[in-house]
């Protein structure tokens, strides 16, 4: 299966590289050769209706010598299969327990009581994000909390909003004699992709809001070979930060993995199946790339994580490749008033050269400010650690010139690929303060909201695409 995987790679990467280097010399045009606008529309490797729905839709609007336009894909598959991933929107293998005890009885965290006391924080609430569905079962709190604290309650809760799942009320026993007090939890599914919250409550208030003991033992944070990972903690010392393994808590949770032997019994045959969707979709999208002669493969592989860095490699090719003034960012599922953007650009390239603004850095879109950062979800971002985002313009669609562009190019080596191509852009620009042009003719919006006057909608099916393509015919609205 190995080498069959390897084989069919090394085709697929040919057929991509040739498509390429076709694209580059198709379009990239002599040196001297301006374009007003470059269109980039962001595109994920199957989405083969939205790329043809905007081909026969807005497109035909496009001036073939004054524009030019790329479909921008990754140029690899990822080969694993989503269920044994760790998540839908990475490439991340998924490495789950051989040995099915692992599977039934794992307390996590682990603390030894016997073990030295340790130097770390003690923590009494942490999240994790479940891999792989998991199964609740029982809490247990450290005896010497409930030797300084006549009650204790462990809730168990839903990391993003807050919503309780499960409790278990804890009070000292008639005996001291043990490490540990546990109580029996109703079994409760953790699906794959929740964040959870286990947190620590002591007579009605916080623990982290009194003063407790420190923890004795070494915490072992086991993971489940993955099934789920720890990912922000809570300490009096430190309060809310990411997770860090050289500390303790005083409360754990028992968790199983989900129906793990059938799935594991069936890897193998998912990995066979995975392997012919791949190669089938890689000749489809080969065979589009050569007829339509709009996609520009980037050298990522097309999964959402890597969105990031699939534009950074976009910024870079255009910088290299094209002369143009500015470029214009886009999503598959957004219909562009092609007119009005480029009457406003017209406008603007003339304004500049009259006034010497060229050398200025500017962006056109629209901006968003203090979006807090999301600790848990999908827009996960942990390595930022402002409480709020700088300015952004939304995804959707938006306006660079070539100042900016080249600026990003330059420096595409050392920006960090945070989550979201958005909020990574005004990361990325939050030091040199892009100037935003004024008396547009028209403005951007960041979802399916519309009136006559804007520049883009977005989040539309492809079905949708055309019948506002046929409205657009008839009233020049986007509505």
């Amino acid at each position: 299966m190995l080498i069959f995987f390897r084989k069919w790679a090394i085709l697929v990467c040919i057929s991509v590289f040739i498509s390429l280097r076709i694209l580059e010399s198709v379009f990239s045009g002599p040196a001297g050769e301006k374009s007003l606008l470059v269109v980039g529309i962001l595109s994920a490797q199957n989405n083969f209706a939205a790329r043809s729905s905007i081909r026969k839709t807005w497109k035909t609007l496009l001036n073939k010598t004054n524009h030019k336009f790329y479909f921008i894909v990754g140029s690899e598959f990822c080969p694993i299969h989503p269920v044994d991933r760790k998540s839908d929107l990475t490439c991340e293998s998924l490495e789950l327990p051989s040995d099915k005890q692992y599977a039934d009885s794992i307390w996590t965290p682990e603390i030894s009581a016997e073990s030295s006391r340790i130097t770390g924080a003690t923590v009494t609430s942490f999240t994790f994000h479940v891999n792989f569905p998991v199964v609740v079962q029982r809490f247990r709190v450290w005896m010497g909390l409930l030797q300084t604290f006549s009650s204790l309650t462990i809730n168990l809760k839903n990391a993003r909003t807050g919503t309780l799942i499960s409790s278990a009320s804890f009070k000292q026993p008639a005996s001291t004699n043990m490490t540990w007090v546990e109580v029996e939890s109703k079994p409760f599914l953790l699906p794959k992709s929740f964040d959870a919250e286990l947190q620590l409550v002591a007579e009605n208030s916080t623990v982290a809001d009194q003063t407790i003991p420190s923890c004795y033992g070494h915490s072992s944070w086991f993971n489940f070979s993955e099934a789920i990972e720890f990912t922000t903690q809570y300490s009096v010392e430190r309060g809310w930060s990411n997770f860090n393994e050289e500390t303790c808590s005083p409360i754990s949770v028992l968790l199983k993995i989900h129906d793990l032997e059938t799935v594991m019994a069936k890897k193998q045959t998912r990995s066979e199946d995975w392997d012919k969707q791949i190669k089938f979709q890689s000749k489809r999208l080969s065979d589009e790339a050569s007829i339509e002669q709009d996609i520009l493969f980037v050298d990522v592989v097309d999964v959402y994580r890597n969105i990031p860095d699939k534009l950074l490699n976009f910024y870079v090719w255009v910088h290299n490749n094209l002369h143009f003034s500015f470029l214009l960012k886009a999503d598959d599922d957004t219909f562009l008033n092609v007119p009005l953007i480029e009457k406003y650009l017209k406008f603007i390239e003339k304004v500049e050269e009259k006034s010497g603004a060229l050398s200025e850095m500017w962006w056109w879109g629209r901006l968003r400010h203090g979006l807090p950062v999301e600790r848990h979800g999908k827009w996960q971002e942990l390595l930022y650690a402002a409480p709020v985002y700088p300015p952004f313009l939304c995804g959707a669609s938006y306006v660079l010139n070539e100042n900016v562009v080249k600026f990003l190019s330059t420096n595409s080596r050392w920006l960090h690929r945070y989550q979201g191509e958005d909020t990574s852009l005004g990361i990325w620009l939050s030091s040199v303060h892009p100037k935003i042009p004024k008396n547009a003719t028209c403005h951007w919006v960041c979802g399916s909201e519309c009136d006559k006057s804007t520049c883009n909608r977005g989040q539309i099916s492809a079905d949708d695409m055309l019948k506002v393509w046929h409205q657009f015919q008839k009233t020049q609205s986007l509505c």
